[in-house]
């Protein structure tokens, strides 16, 4: 994983989540990316967080200049690259 984008969209909003998604699922189908983390503030009708990971930095910058265009203003997108010395771990070993 080179990057990630960081997705931060309006909660009520099931239209923008539908549309991120469909990119999304079309990278997921090519192996380039894949959803890592997904979630909603405690409030109803809350901002919708959602984590992707790409495999190559060029397919998450083509990624956020497709999106962005699409998007409206509320939904806010950051580019991430993996800090070094981190990795994932197993859950089990989060929450023994």
């Amino acid at each position: 994983m080179e990057a990630m984008v960081l997705c931060e969209l309006p909660g009520g909003r099931d239209d923008v989540r539908e549309q991120l998604l469909a990119h999304v699922d079309r990278l997921s189908l090519a192996g380039s990316a894949r959803e890592i983390f997904a979630g909603r503030d405690r409030e109803e009708g809350g901002v919708i967080v959602a984590i992707l990971a790409f495999q190559a930095l060029d397919d998450a910058e083509r990624f956020l200049e497709a999106v962005a265009r699409e998007l409206p203003d509320s939904a806010a997108l950051r580019l991430l690259r993996p800090a070094d010395g981190w990795q994932a771990r197993p859950a089990s070993l989060l929450f023994p």
